[in-house]
């Protein structure tokens, strides 16, 4: 461009800015989503697939932050994940579904939480987890539980999300895994 008269020469565009024709008296800012990142540029290019730019005049783009990401080129913002995903690194274009035992509450997470107590989650990407069923527990002390223990012989358990199983009284006993309910000893036991 050349923005004096008289002036022999003729200046290149900045970055951030460029001049598509002849005879330019000045250069044009290149608009969000775009960016130049050198001098003397007749066209500005799109930010790749996780990056982007909200700003006009741009020389570079972003990455987009942990917990977003973005699938096409040329954005001017970044989308968060959706619950039950995550993204614990920048430019990224897609999220990662929470794994078996886990779960997301929140869009834009960057780590998922682990089913706690008396829970579990034997699928992906889930935003609430399961109750253990009757005959089954999960103490929460191991992380990412996909399926819930069977109560040990001898122990029980009647209602669902349990922590723990009960044992059996005197008088009562339980010689099979899971079960809800002890068994009465018979007659002359």
């Amino acid at each position: 461009f050349n923005d004096e008269v008289g002036v022999t020469g003729c200046t290149l565009c900045a970055a951030g800015l460029f001049a598509d024709g002849e005879g330019w008296t000045e250069c044009e800012a290149c608009v969000a989503g775009l960016y130049s990142a050198t001098s003397g540029l007749t066209e500005c290019a799109p930010c790749a697939p996780g990056y982007y730019t909200d700003v006009d005049g741009a020389s570079t783009c972003e990455p987009c932050a942990v917990g977003q990401f973005s699938t096409d080129e040329g954005q001017t913002e970044c989308t968060a994940c959706e619950a039950g995903q995550f993204l614990n690194v920048t430019g990224m274009t897609e999220c990662v579904a929470c794994a078996a035992g886990f779960l997301g509450t929140q869009p834009g997470a960057t780590v998922c939480e682990s089913c706690g107590a008396g829970l579990f989650s034997d699928i992906t990407g889930v935003t609430e987890c399961e109750e253990c069923p009757e005959g089954r527990y999960n103490t929460g002390i191991d992380v990412g539980v996909s399926k819930c223990k069977a109560c040990p012989v001898g122990y029980v358990i009647a209602e669902t999300g349990a922590s723990t199983c009960t044992g059996c009284e005197e008088g009562l006993y339980q010689d099979e895994l899971g079960e809800t309910a002890c068994k009465k000893c018979t007659l002359g036991k």
